[in-house]
């Protein structure tokens, strides 16, 4: 992704405190094994253009700030209400991780997912042990899946986007599912407008 926004002449900065190795390549300042200070993390979010980042509290500094921001690998939409984070689909883009239920060979739809969730709605971050239960993997999104969440947002920020038919009607189609499905059951979610390039390609997901 770091190298791909070069292209749009956007410099990426790493930012978090705990980091596995080192990230050396092209177009990415590897700030967190560098220089990284509690001060600096707010100075970048609150600066940036917008934001990329995993499932994590981090986030949040992002929403209040009012910053942008795409949240790939998320491993849940509702949870458990109080973690659903306040996002809003006019600014920021979300990207779950693909569930794999192995049982069935395939992966679990949309309302699949919301219905599991719904029904152990109480159990916290046990949810993950009823999936386990059920045989399912979680699946990371793949480089090209973030990659295409990312210059989605770039272009939506410097108004340059311009929807098909097909990706209005994807979305109108996952927007249906989840509002529906979450009032009926009354369950908070992230709401944040889904990766159009995952819907389009993806049609399973939203059966």
């Amino acid at each position: 992704t770091a190298q791909n926004m070069k292209k749009n002449n956007i410099q990426c900065v790493r930012i978090g405190s705990v980091v596995e190795e080192s990230a050396d390549c092209d177009n990415l300042i590897d700030y967190s094994s560098l220089y990284r200070t509690e001060l600096m993390d707010l100075y970048l979010i609150a600066n940036c253009k917008f934001f990329v980042v995993s499932a994590s509290g981090i986030m949040l500094l992002a929403t209040l700030y009012g910053k942008a921001t795409v949240v790939h690998n998320l491993p849940f939409i509702s949870f458990a209400g109080d973690m659903a984070m306040p996002l809003s689909p006019e600014r920021d883009i979300i990207l779950m991780k693909k569930i794999w239920y192995k049982s069935e060979n395939r992966y679990l739809t949309l309302r699949d997912i919301l219905n599991i969730e719904n029904k152990y709605k109480d159990k916290g971050y046990y949810l993950f042990d009823e999936y386990k239960k059920m045989g399912c993997e979680f699946i990371e999104n793949t480089p090209e899946e973030i990659w295409n969440a990312v210059n989605e947002m770039n272009q939506r920020l410097d108004g340059t986007i311009s929807y098909t038919d097909e990706e209005l009607e994807a979305q109108k189609r996952y927007l249906h599912i989840v509002h529906t499905t979450t009032a009926k059951n009354k369950i908070l979610f992230y709401n944040g407008m889904y990766s159009t390039n995952f819907l389009v390609n993806n049609p399973w997901f939203l059966k």
